[in-house]
């Protein structure tokens, strides 16, 4: 029977791959994310992994000198922890309004990555939409870091559109498991957007780590009108 699965499997096969998906339930797991959620999540990455081949074409530009493997390892770790998260915001919601309906998170969001194209799954617009049981609509921009730092960028073109939108920004701190929030309005106060070398000269806001108030990954999630 095994010889008839490996057959039926692509030459390359998930082994080609290097993730910790062991690693990453861990870590939904010390989120509150349940255990059926995790189970679906791997199993959507694993065939994710599957159907592309390790030597998939990929435009230079997008995988900044990375190896096509090594670009599609990274970008599904990226995937699955931003799922991840979308997992917990949906819980943290569902805290405040169980009616609510959160759109783009998690299990939900769809992602492929097809050969010669931008990723399927990636896109400028924010992360989250939430509509409350009232009618009433938010939006939540998700960014997270794998380390803790001194202070975070924002990029001035997501503060432009945060602020026509009013959008809640989230900043999880991985290896800290805390996050913090803040509005477009509390992110140009008093700021001007410098040019982040990081990001190719791209205009950006620097919040300093003393300037925000962090919060456990189980704490409540509040919106300003929450």
């Amino acid at each position: 029977m095994w010889r008839k699965v490996l057959n039926e499997l692509p030459v390359w096969s998930m082994m080609n791959y290097t993730i910790d998906f062991d690693k990453l339930r861990r870590l939904g797991r010390r989120w509150g994310v349940k255990e059926e959620i995790l189970d679906k999540l791997v199993e959507k990455y694993e065939k994710v992994l599957e159907e592309t081949p390790p030597d998939i074409e990929i435009n230079n530009w997008i995988r900044n000198r990375r190896s096509p493997k090594k670009f599609v390892e990274d970008l599904v770790t990226s995937w699955f922890v931003e799922d991840l998260i979308g997992e917990w915001l949906r819980q943290k919601i569902k805290e405040i309004d169980p009616e609510a309906i959160v759109r783009g998170a998690g299990t939900d969001k769809e992602r492929r990555i097809i050969p010669g194209q931008r990723p399927k799954g990636v896109t400028t617009k924010s992360d989250f939409e939430v509509i409350f049981s009232d009618g009433t609509e938010r939006r939540v921009e998700v960014q997270y870091s794998n380390e803790d730092r001194d202070s975070y960028d924002i990029k001035d073109s997501k503060v432009r559109r945060a602020l026509k939108e009013g959008t809640l920004f989230v900043f999880v701190i991985l290896p800290k498991d805390k996050y913090f929030t803040l509005t477009p309005q509390e992110v140009v106060r008093g700021r001007e957007p410098y040019p982040n070398p990081r990001w190719g000269g791209k205009p950006c806001y620097n919040i300093p780590k003393r300037e925000v108030v962090y919060k456990d990954m189980k704490e409540p999630l509040r919106f300003p009108e929450n």
